[in-house]
């Protein structure tokens, strides 16, 4: 799984599974690791030297097992820059909190709950006219990561990263083993710049995926380069579409 055959070379063993995931985000790159609060660990990287993480105070979500966003980022070593209020954050309140310690601007997608009334948030395509304007990196985590437009299923939307990379964040993150239905690890797709330095990391071969989840995710990610067809080959994606009976 790390031998280029026709080159007669060694390469790295995400190459195969990055090439699928450009072909289905549109993104320069990708790499995996084997779970979601690894991606934040990783985030270290990205930020070298700077330690400040700006991000909505509405988006400090909690997983399940009690898993805080908050505390893995303390874990990593950062400093957690909340903005705005609990329902309403501006692209004023990401603006005031950059300063010369700022490594990244973040966006989380609340997969598991939602604010509702008198709210305001910032997209990322907001974000990312923001951070360039301060030559910072935009990183969206969105969770449950769906491989194709739940609308189109008759069900609510979901953020998909090929939304997001196309807005032109730098880097986005999402799970394998909820609405991609693959196994138990996480997906990074962005530039190439970035990507590469979370390929180079030591860190990265501490989280890496062995042969058999990437094996599994291979599988699963050729499906999804024929989203049309996921309601005829995935029954799980069929009983979605079918109407309820009594």
């Amino acid at each position: 799984m790390e031998f280029d055959i026709d080159e007669g070379k060694r390469e790295h063993r995400d190459n195969y599974i990055s090439r699928l995931l450009q072909q289905i985000t549109g993104a320069e790159a990708a790499c995996v690791v084997n779970n979601t609060a690894a991606v934040l660990l990783m985030l270290a990287v990205v930020a070298q030297d700077k330690k400040e993480v700006i991000v909505s105070r509405g988006e400090l979500v909690e997983i399940g097992g009690a898993f805080r966003i908050p505390d893995i980022m303390q874990q990593a070593g950062y400093k957690l820059v909340e903005v705005g209020t609990t329902n309403r954050t501006h692209l004023a309140d990401y603006r005031r909190a950059i300063n010369e310690n700022c490594a990244c601007l973040m966006k989380v997608h609340t997969s598991n709950y939602q604010i509702q009334g008198f709210t305001q948030s910032i997209d990322e395509q907001q974000l990312v006219s923001l951070g360039r304007e301060y030559h910072l990196p935009v990183i969206s985590d969105l969770g449950s990561g769906s491989p194709i437009d739940m609308v189109t299923l008759g069900l609510p939307a979901e953020p998909i990263a090929q939304q997001k990379i196309a807005a032109g964040v730098d880097l986005v993150s999402f799970s394998c083993d909820k609405l991609l239905r693959g196994p138990q690890a996480s997906i990074i797709v962005g530039k190439k710049a970035l990507i590469d330095k979370l390929q180079a990391h030591p860190l990265k071969r501490v989280l890496r995926c062995d042969k058999v989840i990437l094996s599994a995710l291979e599988a699963t990610l050729r499906h999804s380069l024929f989203p049309d067809k996921l309601t005829q080959e995935l029954p799980t994606f069929a009983l979605l579409t079918h109407p309820i009976t009594t």
